[in-house]
Parts: C-alpha cells; structure tokens; sequence
C-alpha cells in the first residue's frame, strides 16, 4: 500500500513538472517572437497598465492567470488591439493607459487556456459550434474591458464601441453579455469598434479542418 501511494505521489510530481515545464516553454517560446514591424515594445507604457491592473481585483486576476503564457505588449497603429497566435498583444500606440490596461485584461482572458484562435481549433469537431464558443469567449473578455473602462474612468476613449449605449442600459452580467454575443454575431465582418471576428475564426477553423484531410 505505501508503495502504491509512492508511486501515485511519484506519476503527481512528475505530471506537475511536465505542466510546469510546457507553461516555461511557452513563456519563452512567446517572448522569443519580435513585435511585427512597425511596433514596439514600450516598457513605460507596460508598467503602468499592469499597475492599473494590480489595483483592481478582476484586473489582477487577468494578469495571474496570463503570467508565464503571455508575449510581447507592441504598441503601433492599428485600429483594433488584437492578441497573435504567437501570444503577442498589439496594442494602440494613441490609446491613455487606462485604455490600454482595460484592453490588456481583455486579451489576457484570451491567454489563459481553452481560446481556439489562439490554442488552434479542433480540425475534427464542428466549426459552428467552435466558432460560437469562441465569440462567448470574446463575449465575456468584452465585458470585463468595459468594466475596467468603467472603473478606471475611461471616459474618452480613442476606440469607440457602438454597443456601449446599449451594454450601459443592460440590467446585468447575463444580459451584457448576451448583448455583446449577439453584436458580435451580428457583425461578421466587423464595424463598431470590433474586428470581424466570427468571419475569421469560421475560415480559420475550416482551414485546420482542411489540413487534417
């Protein structure tokens, strides 16, 4: 019996190593890649948007669960801040810290396991369904970016989210974020200060599932 129980406490260790050691990697692996051309990385501008974070607890909470799996913060121009499949934030280089930091925790959500357009999709399950857990994601990441714009008091933000009248009407969580579900679905092709999501991450799915073939 205590030899059984060595050897369970044994195969626990080994497994917590093996966890551990993938989760190094792919921090490595991650700031190993450069921001693209034409962003930056801007240590300033980094510190101060984790120390937003730090002072709110949904704030820091995104940045625990981001530690060790997250890339590059590079700043440059582009109209919506988006997350690479190299983990690599690209962030808006005229956005105010407060922004920014809201936006970080949004795309630090993306990093924390279970994110398709960041892990890869599965290429031998349905797309529809894929696709629509991956817009709840974003959903839900959508949301807490504009509860930190709220209580970080963004109040002239350069990206501009068309749902924000309706999200600040809405009752509660569910509802806010069903709301921000439906708009996304609702804009395929983006508008309103979104990408279009739900177009790319239905060709990206499809694009694993052609390659299993």
């Amino acid at each position: 019996m205590k030899r059984r129980r060595g050897l369970e406490a044994a195969v626990v260790v080994a497994t917590m190593a093996l966890v551990a050691g993938r989760v190094l990697w792919q921090a490595a692996e991650a700031r190993r890649v450069p921001c693209p051309q034409g962003y930056s990385e801007n240590a300033g501008r980094e510190e101060r948007a984790l120390v937003l974070l730090s002072r709110d607890p949904e704030g820091r909470e995104a940045v625990r669960n981001a530690s060790g799996v997250r890339g590059r913060m590079c700043f440059g121009r582009t109209e919506v801040p988006a997350v690479t499949v190299e983990r690599t934030l690209i962030l808006r280089r005229d956005a105010g810290d407060a922004e920014t930091a809201a936006r970080v925790a949004h795309l630090f959500l993306h990093l924390s396991g279970g994110f398709a357009p960041v892990d890869g999709f599965d290429a031998h399950a349905p797309c529809d369904a894929q696709v629509a857990t991956a817009l709840h994601a974003e959903a839900d990441a959508l949301d807490l970016e504009l509860r930190l714009r709220q209580r970080l008091h963004v109040d002239a933000p350069v990206l501009r989210f068309e749902v924000q009248a309706a999200w600040d009407a809405a009752t509660n969580g569910a509802a806010r974020e069903q709301l921000l579900y439906d708009f996304l679905v609702a804009h395929p092709h983006g508008g309103g200060g979104v990408d279009g999501l739900a177009d790319a991450y239905a060709q990206r799915c499809a694009e694993f599932a052609r390659a299993s073939r």
